[in-house]
């Protein structure tokens, strides 16, 4: 079975965009401004951004609810095909707020080369 990546799409909300986000900026601010010769002064390094960054994002991290940990005795079948869980019916108005806001992004528009 092939791998395929992850990536989130521009504009797109949500923890993964989150996670690329980051990933962009450690490769902006760390990887591509230093050289470290071994992989132990690398971690160090990475270490000190990391730190840095949880201590910029305190103020958001501090109040937000708590998340729930990940069942340990879940079996995922990765042979079946993904599904979504289902949205309850009484959560009307934040389904229509996921939605105008997916619609707020449009498409670029496509123009023919000249």
């Amino acid at each position: 079975m092939d791998v395929v990546p992850v990536f989130a799409p521009p504009n797109e909300l949500g923890f993964q965009a989150s996670i690329e986000a980051f990933n962009g900026r450690w490769q902006q601010k760390l990887w591509a401004r230093f050289w470290d010769p071994d992989l132990t002064a690398l971690q160090e390094r990475s270490a000190g951004y990391v730190g840095a960054s949880r201590r910029r994002a305190v103020a958001r991290i501090e109040p937000a609810p708590p998340r729930s940990s990940f069942p340990i005795d879940r079996v995922i079948d990765l042979a079946a095909p993904p599904s979504a869980p289902t949205a309850d019916p009484g959560d009307a108005e934040s389904s229509a707020k996921r939605n105008a806001r997916r619609m707020a992004f449009a498409p670029p528009v496509r123009r023919p080369i000249s």
